[in-house]
């Protein structure tokens, strides 16, 4: 799911293995997201899709998944986690302000790794058993 990213592999051999499957299929719908970014030339367009792959994560609480392999899995890796898939809806707005943004400083950079690892930081906590009061070191 993840490809050939060493990063990835060296983080799920460290996941717990009940997670494994969510965490992979998160990591490949962050890399799903950024392909809309490298694959768009037009702003606008990336936009639309970017919206298209949240309205999708949030169908996902409620239904069937698309017919997007990466959606597929995703559903069914988190079926069992008690996380729902929405919670990674807000990934696209992370994605989405590289759009928008000319130039990126440091703070800009700062808030696009907030907005896009916030969500998935917060459904791997969830589905590893953190709590919301729970020290981060």
């Amino acid at each position: 799911m993840t490809g050939n990213n060493p990063e990835h592999a060296v983080l799920l051999a460290y996941a717990p293995a009940r997670g494994r499957p969510a965490l992979a299929a998160a990591l490949a719908l962050d890399a799903a997201l950024a392909e809309v970014l490298r694959s768009t030339s037009e702003p606008v367009l990336g936009q639309i899709r970017l919206r298209w792959w949240d309205d999708a994560l949030r169908a996902l609480d409620g239904g069937p998944a698309p017919a997007v392999p990466v959606l597929a899995d995703l559903a069914q890796a988190f079926a069992d986690t008690g996380v729902r898939p929405s919670v990674l809806s807000g990934m696209t707005d992370g994605w989405s302000m590289l759009l928008e943004e000319e130039a990126f400083d440091a703070e800009t950079l700062d808030r696009q790794g907030r907005l896009r690892g916030g969500p998935l930081f917060e459904a791997c906590g969830q589905m590893f058993g953190a709590q919301p009061d729970d020290p981060l070191i």
